[in-house]
C-alpha cells in the first residue's frame, strides 16, 4: 500500500507539472479539458498500478504489459466519452490523457521493483 501511495504522489506531481505546462497555450475550455484528462489519468494509473502490484510474484514485464492493457482500454473508452460530451475540447482532451499516461507508466518500474 506504500508503493501505490508513493507511486500516485509522483503521477500527481507529474500531471500537475504537465497540465500546467499545457494549459498555459490552451483557452478555457481546453484548459478544462487537461485537467478532467488529469484526474481520470490519475484514476487510471492508480488501479493499474494496483493491479500490476497484485501481480507482485510474476516477472516485471508481465505486471507491466497488464498496466499497459488497462490504459489502452482506458484510453478507447475516454476517446468514446470525450467524443460523445466533448466535441470541441477533443484534441486537447485525448492528446493530454494519452500524455498523462505515458509519461506516468515510465516512472511506474521504480516502484514496481521494490
Amino acid at each position: 500500500m506504500r508503493r501505490l501511495g508513493q507511486f500516485m504522489a509522483v503521477a500527481a506531481g507529474l500531471i500537475l507539472v504537465i497540465g500546467s505546462a499545457a494549459a498555459a497555450f490552451l483557452d478555457g475550455a481546453g484548459r478544462q479539458a487537461v485537467a478532467w484528462s488529469g484526474a481520470a489519468a490519475l484514476a487510471v494509473q492508480g488501479a493499474a498500478f494496483a493491479l500490476a502490484q497484485s501481480l507482485r510474484g510474476q516477472h516485471l514485464t508481465v505486471m507491466w504489459g497488464v498496466g499497459s492493457l488497462v490504459r489502452f482500454g482506458a484510453l478507447v473508452l475516454y476517446a468514446v466519452l470525450v467524443a460523445i460530451l466533448w466535441r470541441a475540447t477533443l484534441t486537447p482532451a485525448l492528446l493530454s490523457f494519452a500524455g498523462f499516461l505515458f509519461v506516468t507508466m515510465l516512472v511506474e518500474p521504480v516502484f514496481l521493483k521494490r
